[in-house]
């Protein structure tokens, strides 16, 4: 996420957000940058740059929402062959891939 914010492109383009100590001198300046209530109204011009990884992130957080949490075809199956004694667990393949898994935490 630290690559998200470094590339984040927010320019104060109102005058309360301006870096210099200057305040709106009039009413009229206030009122213009000001909506109703006092609550401030956001310029046309701000903008946000997201990077390429926080977009393939986004995309991949969506088709991720589309996967169902549990694959009751996957389950069943499974349910039936070892109803019938058919279920056969490689343990050489287990290891295989707790060892990749560990090689690439290194």
């Amino acid at each position: 996420m630290k690559a998200i914010e470094n590339d984040m492109n927010i320019k104060p383009t109102r005058a309360d957000q301006s870096q210099s100590s200057q305040k709106p001198s009039s009413a009229s300046a206030k009122s213009s940058i000001e909506g109703s209530g006092g609550s401030s109204i956001a310029s046309d011009t701000d903008s946000v740059k997201l990077t390429s990884s926080a977009m393939e992130f986004l995309k991949l957080e969506e088709t991720l929402n589309h996967i169902p949490e549990i694959d009751s075809g996957r389950i069943n199956a499974l349910k039936e062959l070892i109803a019938k004694g058919e279920y056969q667990i490689d343990t050489d393949k287990i290891v295989s891939n707790l060892l990749q898994a560990e090689k690439e935490l290194y």
